[in-house]
């Protein structure tokens, strides 16, 4: 089964990787470099974009390979259980600048994605317009987000692996 969506290209993809592709004008270093990582962890892991507000920085495990532990959604929970992702390696290397000038890195309840102002990033918080603006910008659609999750699910099916987008993408 194909996807609906225009799927995103390799080139696009290493494109929406650049931390330059998301900067603005007076954009404090942490607001690109924290879009780079959603984008990674999307498009590279197959995480959903709904999942992305529902991280927390404990989730992120070093356990000799990176790993994201995403929680079953609250109003779920008594019917899905976690998941745990394996991070491709290039997710990783884009996670950790993130993490590095996180406001509440030694906090690990803190919310992975947080907005400028350092509350929660979610769906409905402006930072996600960006998404919208960087996907008009690159002809990709304002539904970058799940373009690059359809995007993933395709390059997996593709390889015929369950981890095949890091010999397709790398």
């Amino acid at each position: 089964m194909s996807s609906p969506f225009r799927l995103v290209t390799r080139d696009e993809l290493v494109m929406l990787l650049n931390v330059d592709t998301w900067r603005t004008r007076g954009s404090r270093e942490r607001i690109p470099r924290r879009d780079v990582a959603m984008v990674a962890l999307v498009a590279l892991c197959g995480v959903r974009p709904n999942e992305l507000q529902r991280l927390r920085l404990s989730d992120w495990r070093k356990d000799g390979r990176d790993i994201v532990s995403i929680p079953a959604p609250p109003a779920r929970r008594s019917l899905y259980a976690s998941r745990e992702i394996p991070l491709l390696r290039t997710a990783g290397l884009v996670l950790g600048p993130y993490l590095a000038l996180h406001p509440r890195k030694h906090d690990p309840n803190a919310p992975l994605f947080v907005a400028a102002d350092g509350a929660p990033l979610t769906v409905a918080s402006p930072s996600y317009d960006k998404h919208r603006t960087v996907g008009r910008k690159t002809g990709l659609g304002t539904s970058l987000l799940v373009i690059l999750r359809a995007s993933y699910e395709e390059w997996v099916r593709s390889a015929q692996t369950t981890d095949g987008s890091e010999a397709i993408l790398l």
